[in-house]
């Protein structure tokens, strides 16, 4: 599993969080982490799908 682009990730997604904060849209927080769950699955899919394609 590649661990560093995944916390290159986070590290900019939670970058982008502090802006929004910053910037003083409240509401946006709850909305971007159902987003980032949805990221996460879609992460978890091509992870399995890569394992897929190498095992076969």
């Amino acid at each position: 599993m590649d661990e560093e682009s995944n916390s290159e990730e986070e590290k900019s997604w939670y970058k982008r969080q502090k802006k929004m904060h910053k910037s003083g849209i409240k509401t946006f927080y709850p909305e971007n982490l159902l987003n980032k769950s949805i990221y996460n699955l879609k992460n978890l899919n091509t992870i399995f799908a890569n394992k897929e394609t190498k095992d076969g």
